[in-house]
């Protein structure tokens, strides 16, 4: 127990902490250098490997693999032995006796490495061997005299050479069982035939011992193990000179080398119980495996003693740094003693007694407890007025109500806040107003805390901020930057409404102004971001409004054609909806599109609302009569251009309907008031125009109104009109043709001669003379006899 009470002292635990990392170090470091001086010796293994595997790669090229090559390459040269391939044997056996002497003369070229030669004429069917000379294999003899296996294996494999592994062959028929360990290296005539397609082949049987005393220990005592094995891992040669105890472990070993793909690498494994370092190489000519294996307790002894080393150099280490560290701490721990003092003497009870082997710092938290305490109610008072305080920053800034940096420096640090970017502007976040009002007040201020938090926090790196909310839809906040880079703002914003929309279910706006290095024109920068948020209305499916796309535009002092107002004013005066329709439309698209500022848009709109306003004047109608309370209430309810933009075709098309009942139901009266217009004035100009305008329509909508009660259109009516009146004045007065035109109100006679003899089928003069004529005649007829 005395131990563990003397553990609670910090001078103890700073003892313990010394010696705990300095065991950790030493165990660190002398296991980190035994793992590299190990390894350093078995990459050095690996070299030494990789020396002797290539010597011995060498040695196997130049005096067995190479020898065996060139006489490949004689054999193919010789025009004695290739003359069978295409002449028939038959007759000619003298010159396949020279045939068996050139291959004689050929292996004892190289009678260490090479055993025979031999030369198979498929066309005969026949081999001629140095060894056995000739043997026809259509005869059982001669099948039994010669071994036959490397044909096979051509015919089976069908390349243009082939190298054929260590395997014995019986010397003759008569060797009763003695055979010998041969290499084959055989070819087909002609080079590169297809398989099947080869006149024949010839071959270079290599004695296999050749190959093993190229890898044989000059040292008997020597434990390593050399071996050269095929492409598939079967066994060339074995260099040991012993049996193993376990070959298939050996084999497996051969076998997963081979199927490797590395042209050379090291490995570890396990034969017969011994562990070994492997390395291997390939074999350029013959794509062979050459295996050296050397048993790792060979290096194991020399790790031992490096591991032995460390060992005492890491307790000579842990000793020195006991003491060192007995040293440290009653260096580290005399402040501290120090500090205990001073504390316990200016915070704590003056009758108080040191408790013994208590933790020291557990005694300073105490009497610090007792000061933080006494701060405790000032810090309340503190903290309950920052969020006002930050407030009225933000807004003072915002609305220039800082007057200069003093003030501005007082309460950044009463809000323990330090604004070290160099530029700054301000940002207004607009909440969907429609989502909003639906929410209470008190889920609205949750709302905005939720946002102005997630604002805040999604900014902290990027770009940080300051905001507040300033009504119950809108956050303005102070964003700062190292440099002048709106895509940090752009990305919060991103952020914040993806926030907004999977807790809120609420769409965001966002705007901000230009960079400004100076906090006291921040108010600047905060009325270009009320500018900017204006452009929502004009572009509805859009969710941010920076300075750099807007500043320009709002500059603008562009303006719509005139044309285009005209095209609505033509339209509704046409009271063709389609054309309203399309007029509407153009006007919208053209004002979202083009560079023209919000304050000019909302102006524009308001002219298209006056020329409908106007309509209405002129039509004698009231708002009132033409659009329903619906109408009213979503115009209440507008918040961008497309919606006013429904709602103004609406109206319209309410307006039209009304007129058209309306004029249903007085198309009768009006047409009236027009004909007594027409038959009071037919010594004056009648126009369409001044028709419409007595009668309050346009004058499209009024000849499409009088053709469907008269039948005729009314230029044509008006011409009858005045035709028949001057037929009139032809049958009762004196006037001639020129003074009745000008009566009737045509300006031309020769106009009116022309329509007269149209309706009449003859001049004014024929039927004035005719109206008389007829009266004449019957005055006569009424005279008695």
């Amino acid at each position: 127990m005395k131990l563990l009470d003397r553990l609670n002292s910090v001078y103890y635990r700073l003892l313990l902490s010394y010696a705990a990392l300095l065991l950790v170090t030493t165990a660190a470091v002398g296991t980190t250098s035994y793992v590299f001086f190990k390894s350093s010796l078995y990459g050095e293994v690996e070299k030494v490997h990789a020396r002797m595997l290539a010597h011995t790669a060498d040695q196997l090229t130049d005096n067995v693999v190479g020898k065996a090559q060139k006489l490949f390459l004689e054999m193919a040269t010789r025009p004695d032995l290739l003359y069978f391939f295409d002449n028939p044997i038959p007759g000619q056996y003298a010159r396949v006796k020279d045939v068996a002497d050139e291959l004689k003369g050929i292996v004892s070229m190289y009678p260490d490495v090479v055993d025979s030669a031999a030369v198979y004429y498929r066309d005969g069917n026949t081999i001629v061997s140095s060894q056995h000379g000739i043997a026809f294999l259509d005869s059982v003899p001669g099948k039994v005299a010669v071994n036959t296996d490397w044909i096979e294996r051509m015919d089976r494999e069908g390349k243009a050479s082939l190298w054929i592994g260590t395997r014995k062959v019986p010397v003759n028929a008569r060797s009763d069982g003695v055979s010998s360990e041969l290499v084959t290296l055989a070819g087909t005539y002609p080079y590169n035939a297809a398989a099947g397609k080869a006149k024949g082949y010839y071959a270079v049987h290599l004695k296999a011992e050749a190959f093993v005393s190229m890898i044989r220990p000059s040292d008997d005592a020597d434990r390593g193990r050399q071996w050269i094995a095929d492409a598939d891992g079967g066994l060339i040669a074995d260099g040991s000179g012993r049996d193993d105890r376990d070959s298939s472990a050996r084999a497996a070993l051969l076998r997963a080398i081979a199927g490797s793909g590395r042209e050379r690498d090291s490995v570890e494994g396990t034969i017969g119980g011994v562990d070994y370092l492997i390395s291997y190489t390939t074999l350029p000519v013959t794509g062979w495996k050459l295996v050296q294996a050397t048993p790792v307790d060979d290096y194991n002894r020399n790790a031992t003693a490096i591991q032995r080393t460390l060992l005492l150099i890491g307790l000579a280490a842990i000793g020195a740094g006991l003491l060192m560290a007995r040293a440290l701490t009653s260096n580290l721990y005399g402040p501290l003693g120090s500090l205990l003092r001073t504390v316990r003497g200016l915070f704590g009870p003056p009758d108080a007694a040191p408790v013994k082997h208590e933790n020291e710092y557990k005694q300073i938290g105490r009497l610090v407890a007792n000061l933080s305490e006494k701060m405790s109610e000032l810090e309340s008072t503190v903290r309950e007025n920052v969020p006002i305080i930050r407030h009225h920053l933000v807004s003072g800034l915002l609305h220039r109500h800082i007057a200069n940096e003093a003030e501005l420096e007082e309460r950044l640090r009463l809000l323990n806040m330090s604004w070290p970017e160099r530029y700054r502007c301000a940002l207004i976040v607009r909440l969907d107003e429609a989502g909003m009002n639906g929410l209470g007040v008190e889920e609205q201020q949750i709302v905005l805390y939720n946002l102005i938090r997630e604002l805040e926090h999604s900014a902290s790196d990027s770009a940080p901020c300051a905001a507040i909310s300033t009504s119950a839809s809108e956050i303005s906040a102070i964003v700062h930057s190292p440099e002048r880079d709106e895509s940090r703002i752009a990305d919060t914003i991103e952020r914040l409404s993806g926030f907004a929309e999977r807790h809120f279910r609420i769409r965001l706006t966002a705007s901000w102004g230009d960079w400004t290095d100076n906090p006291l024109h921040l108010h600047e920068s905060y009325a270009q971001a009320r500018a900017y948020l204006k452009y929502a209305y004009l572009l509805p499916d859009r969710g941010t409004f920076p300075h750099s796309a807007f500043a320009e535009r709002e500059r603008s002092r562009e303006e719509l054609p005139e044309k285009l107002s005209a095209a609505f004013a033509e339209a509704l005066r046409s009271r063709d909806l389609e054309a309203v329709r399309t007029a509407v439309t153009t006007f919208a698209d053209r004002l979202a599109a083009g560079c023209y500022s919000a304050d000019y848009g909302m102006d524009r709109w308001k002219h298209l609302v006056d020329l409908y306003r106007q309509y209405v004047k002129d039509m004698n109608l009231k708002s009132g009569d033409v659009t329903d309370t619906g109408s009213m209430e979503k115009f209440r309810h507008i918040s961008d251009i497309r919606q006013f933009r429904e709602w103004l075709i609406d109206v319209v098309a309410q307006t039209f309907r009304f007129v058209e009942e309306r004029g249903r139901n007085r198309g009768s009266e009006t047409i009236e008031r027009v004909k007594a217009h027409v038959d009071r004035s037919l010594d004056q100009e009648l126009s369409l125009q001044a028709a419409a305008e007595l009668v309050g329509l346009h004058p499209r909508y009024l000849s499409q109104l009088f053709k469907e009660e008269t039948g005729v259109n009314f230029v044509d009516y008006v011409n009858r009109k005045r035709l028949e009146a001057a037929a009139l004045l032809l049958k009762s007065t004196d006037s001639n043709v020129e003074r009745v035109a000008a009566q009737v109100g045509f300006n031309t006679p020769a106009y009116f001669i022309k329509k007269f003899k149209e309706l009449y089928g003859v001049t004014p003069k024929t039927y004035k003379f005719n109206y008389t004529m007829s009266r004449t005649e019957l005055a006569e007829e009424d005279i008695p006899d």
